[in-house]
């Protein structure tokens, strides 16, 4: 089966070759060329419309049949010539006469009708004055069918309707008087008038997708002569704006499938008619019709992400663009995976207007990759992804390892590490310590390591702290650490206070104190310091027990000292011994020529020479509270061994005074009894009453524990 367009340009051909088969019969003359026939009087010739306009052909000799001018007989009638003229609806068309005689006799002895089809138009001739006369049979025809100096007729305002056969005569008078005519000369021309196919058929939705629509439409009713070559398709969108154009070629039931369309679309059909006039008008649009949904093709606009809180991310956003939707947008859904974990969290939104959102409950100081995209009943679009950390958060708590393994009486150390989730950029530390209800606090935030050591200074000796620490970020404060117990060092007591000194004889005095006020859990012993006030040599004794009266023997004789006392406390986390503050000094002197006596403070008193044991040598060594003191106390044992080597010479040559005094002694003794007072010296107005002693000659020498007896008893 052939073509429809095919078909129908086949049939325009064939009735061009019966319409030239018939010009050929009757020798017509075909686009200007005039070919005389034989026709009888009053005959018109009505030729078939051409379709298309015939092709040009060889031009044909004019014959022309004439008879004689002064033949009395009627002469032959001469073949009326045939043309085919086109026109276009809306102009104007000329209609030649195509006779030659009206140039071969210019003798004004003519006259010329014009007929539409069998209606007569117009009579033209040409008058005296070589003006042309024009003879309508109605007046309306004038404007309609003007006539040409050149007697063609204009046919103006062309219309279908105007397609017809126009007859052009001429007659030739013999005379001046017009009464008879030798020759009439006939030439029909076809005007056919062309114009644009009527409109096509509505078109109708046959299937559509999401992105193709199958359309078909009925064909123009009327090609006008001239057939048609192809129909247009127009593609409009809901706001009448064409967006898409294609030309269908076919002429039998015409339908066409358009792609490129795109989903969720609202469009609109026309067809158009195009023949080699114009183009047709449009069809009736076709129903208003919708593609097929598809998922979103693009993602949300404009993601923004930020973190105030650190347990919480702040999303907002915009659609995709609309002719990206490709379908009704029914929510979003927002995925958010923590790097740490490598979880994949969802939320839907439900509501396609909703385009912001608050995620809860995360990690602090956390890194988040977050993607939003758009859904449809038919699937989800692309995501639009962005990294986001969220804000510094609480740090959690530290840990305390230790602290010094020996604290001192007024500080320690403390060491710790950061906490297992910092949740941020630690910037500082705060070391807290607390005793009963006293809490102060320590900021730390220089030199920032792991782990952390920071002393801690200015405390109560013999005290226990409770020691916490807790970190700071951006995010805030953390939890302090738990609480780490830690107990201050004792330190030495305060000052004693003497309340007796007595010279017991030329080498040895009775000393006796109040304990100190102040002590930090116990008084383990005392230590006694005695300066030589001439050599500036110093002695220093400590007592083996925590007693508050002692007899110092051994010292040189004949010699002033300087003496005061103070109470030592033994360290609890070490061997280090720690030596209170000394009590007030006071001097004495001892001598072997003057009788013994009391001495009060800042007195001097001269005394007879009295032997005492001297003091365990297990008590004699020095006792330091720091290093510092040890390296003076071996500085001062150095200068001990030169003193004792003195005290060795001295001892010897006492040695050989004392065996002459010895002599003496029993010689003076009938003639005086030595009487020593012993006088306790108060510390207070609260003090008990002088004590008066009876010292007993050198030959009744008694023991530390037999004198202290007879003091109690008097």
């Amino acid at each position: 089966m052939l073509h429809p367009f095919i078909n129908h340009a086949v049939l325009c051909w064939f009735k061009f070759i019966f319409i030239w088969s018939l010009l050929i019969q009757q020798d017509v003359i075909v686009q200007g060329q005039i070919i005389t026939s034989q026709a009888p009087d009053n005959e018109s010739i009505t030729p078939v419309p051409p379709s298309t306009a015939p092709p040009t052909t060889p031009t044909v000799p004019q014959v022309t049949t004439e008879a004689a001018a002064r033949t009395p007989q009627t002469s032959p009638k001469p073949t009326p010539p045939l043309n085919i003229v086109f026109g276009q609806v809306g102009r104007n068309a000329s209609v030649p006469c195509f006779i030659e005689a009206l140039d071969m006799y210019p003798d004004k002895m003519f006259s010329l009708t014009w007929k539409k089809g069998s209606l007569f138009i117009v009579n033209a001739a040409m008058g005296d004055n070589e003006e042309l006369s024009l003879t309508y049979l109605d007046e309306e025809l004038k404007k309609k069918f003007p006539v040409e100096q050149d007697y063609g007729l204009v046919v103006t305002e062309l219309e279908m309707k105007d397609s017809s056969n126009f007859t052009c005569t001429v007659i030739k008078f013999q005379t001046d008087q017009r009464l008879v005519h030798d020759v009439i000369y006939t030439n029909i021309t076809f005007l056919l008038v062309q114009d644009v196919p009527s409109p096509p058929g509505r078109p109708a939705i046959l299937e559509k997708s999401s992105r193709t629509a199958t359309i078909s439409w009925l064909p123009s009713v009327a090609d006008n002569n001239s057939p048609i070559l192809y129909y247009s398709v127009n593609v409009m969108n809901n706001e009448g704006v064409k967006v898409k154009q294609m030309s269908v070629f076919t002429n039998e039931n015409p339908s066409a499938k358009l792609t490129g369309l795109q989903p969720y679309t609202a469009y609109q059909i026309t067809v158009s008619a195009e023949n080699t006039i114009g183009t047709s008008l449009h069809s009736q649009p076709s129903d208003i019709f919708y593609t097929d949904s598809e998922a979103p093709e693009a993602p949300p606009l404009h993601l923004v992400a930020t973190s105030n809180v650190s347990s919480r991310i702040h999303l907002s956003w915009d659609p995709p663009p609309p002719d990206k939707h490709h379908g009704q947008l029914e929510g979003y859904r927002i995925q958010y995976i923590s790097q740490r974990d490598m979880i994949n969290r969802v939320v839907t939104l439900l509501d396609p207007k909703k385009t912001l959102i608050t995620l809860f409950g995360l990690q602090p100081f956390e890194e988040y990759e977050v993607a939003v995209l758009a859904f449809n009943n038919v699937g989800e679009g692309p995501a639009v992804k962005k990294l986001i950390r969220t804000a510094e958060g609480i740090p959690g708590k530290p840990l305390i390892i230790h602290t010094n393994e020996q604290p001192k009486s007024t500080s320690f150390s403390v060491k710790w590490l950061a906490p297992e989730r910092v949740n941020g950029h630690i910037m500082s530390y705060e070391l807290r310590w607390q005793h009963d209800q006293i809490t102060k606090t320590k900021v730390v935030s220089k030199y920032l390591n792991n782990p952390m050591q920071e002393q801690v200074t200015n405390l109560q000796p013999f005290t226990q702290y409770r020691v916490q620490v807790r970190a700071i970020t951006g995010g805030g404060k953390g939890e302090f650490s738990d609480v780490y117990p830690v107990y201050t060092d004792v330190a030495g007591p305060s000052p004693p206070e003497i309340t007796n000194l007595t010279v017991l004889g030329s080498r040895s005095i009775y000393l006796s104190w109040e304990a100190p006020q102040k002590f930090y859990r116990t008084i383990n012993h005392y230590y006694i310091e005695i300066k030589d006030t001439s050599s500036g040599l110093k002695q220093r004794r400590a007592l083996e027990n925590n007693e508050r009266e002692t007899i110092v023997t051994g010292l040189p004789t004949n010699a002033g000292y300087f003496l005061h006392i103070a109470g030592v406390t033994k360290s609890l986390h070490s061997n280090m011994h720690y030596i209170g503050e000394f009590s007030k000094p006071w001097t004495f002197i001892l001598s072997e020529t003057k009788a013994a006596r009391t001495i009060l403070p800042g007195n001097y008193s001269l005394v007879n020479h009295t032997s005492f044991p001297t003091r365990p040598p297990e008590i004699q060594d020095p006792i330091m509270e720091d290093p510092t003191a040890v390296g003076q106390a071996e500085t001062e044992v150095v200068n001990a061994g030169i003193v004792a080597g003195v005290v060795c010479t001295i001892v010897f040559i006492l040695l050989a005074v004392l065996g002459f005094i010895g002599c003496r002694s029993l010689t003076c003794r009938k003639y005086y009894q030595a009487a020593y007072n012993y006088l306790a010296v108060p510390t207070n107005n609260n003090s008990p009453p002088s004590t008066v002693i009876v010292v007993p000659d050198a030959t009744d020498e008694k023991s530390f524990t037999a004198v202290k007896e007879d003091i109690e008893k008097k």
